[in-house]
């Protein structure tokens, strides 16, 4: 019986070292965790106690045996708690992981681009994103021209589905060409910087704006009631200039939206409309080929009346000209005999 007691007491030794040792090698070793890739490669049996470093190859050194400091790469980490919950994680690596180079000019075109968005928000209404952001536009398109000359195009451009850079730049472009922003400027080579007083606007828009700043400063400076008396005939030399300036898809669209809001203000604020030429024309060939019925069925009237007097007229003059038809003798009795051949022998 003692002996049966203490081989249970071994086993129960046996089986506490062995859950001991169990335990420690699990916390050495973690479950492996995936590396995010952005070729949607999904790599395994990655831990962290490897902590490998990737070289632009997206081959693998351990720690001790890292290359040199050109060759070795930043890992890529997540500031929230989205992928990973317990905050930062060196888990996250992703191949091939950018250089530094890459990395800045990705930085610094989204600093331009985000600049150029920011400008264009706040001076969406009035709308002068071509005067006041052609500068930090130009700053923008100048960067992306250097990630596509760079030997980082790829990786930036083109190594996912996505392609947010190129999207980007697209949304930035597509704005800036749909607001005719280029014909604003006579040359956009100076526009760069934080200051746009190096962009020359072109002939066409100083004038407008000249005629423009003289329109208004004449509405500031005489009375409500006299405004469209004493205002008409320089309003007048702005709308007959902004007419000449173009079709509206070919006007800078800064130009577009101080035209409105002029022409608002003049007829809105002062209620200073006017019949213009092209509508009196309008109006005046309406009125004729309203009245187009009216003379038909006039005209129609008095010739219908001059056909019925002239047919009367000519069934007179007929019935004038016409002689009596003259009479037949009336044959005798016995005409029918006198006729035959017997009755011509008897009388002979």
């Amino acid at each position: 019986m003692r002996h049966s007691n203490t081989k249970m007491s071994i086993i129960f030794v046996v089986l506490l070292g062995f859950l001991a040792t169990h335990t420690c090698s699990a916390d050495k070793n973690p479950v492996p965790v995936p590396v995010v890739t952005d070729r949607n490669d999904f790599v395994s049996n990655i831990t962290e106690s490897e902590n490998l470093e990737f070289t632009s190859t997206g081959k693998g050194t351990p720690t001790g045996h890292a290359g040199t400091s050109a060759e070795r790469t930043t890992a890529v980490v997540t500031d929230d708690g989205f992928l990973f919950p317990d905050g930062k994680s060196t888990y996250a690596r992703f191949i091939p992981a950018l250089s530094c180079d890459c990395r800045r000019l990705m930085e610094e075109y989204a600093r331009f681009s985000s600049s150029f968005m920011h400008c264009a928000l706040i001076h969406a209404k009035p709308l002068l994103v071509c005067e006041m952001c052609v500068a930090k536009y130009k700053d923008a398109d100048k960067k992306f021209r250097e990630i596509e000359k760079s030997t980082c195009d790829s990786s930036l451009l083109s190594s996912d589905r996505v392609q947010i850079l190129r999207e980007t730049h697209e949304f930035v472009k597509k704005l800036w060409v749909k607001g005719n922003c280029g014909n604003c400027f006579k040359d956009m080579k100076n526009c760069s910087g934080s200051h746009n007083e190096d962009c020359q606007v072109t002939e066409k828009v100083s004038k407008f704006q000249k005629y423009n700043n003289e329109t208004l400063d004449c509405f500031a400076a005489i009375n409500d009631h006299d405004v469209c008396k004493n205002c008409s005939e320089i309003y007048g030399t702005l709308s007959k200039f902004y007419a000449s300036m173009g079709n509206v898809e070919e006007i800078c669209m800064d130009c577009v939206e101080l035209m409105n809001s002029t022409r608002k203000e003049w007829s809105t604020i002062y209620n200073c409309t006017r019949i213009r030429r092209d509508i009196v024309s309008i109006v005046a060939i309406s009125v004729f080929f309203c009245s187009l019925p009216l003379f038909f069925y006039v005209g129609s009237k008095m010739h219908t009346a001059k056909t019925e007097h002239k047919l009367v007229k000519q069934n007179r003059l007929i019935k004038s000209n016409q002689r009596p038809r003259p009479k037949v003798a009336a044959l005798p009795a016995h005409r029918e005999a006198y006729l035959t051949n017997d009755s011509s022998c008897n009388s002979i």
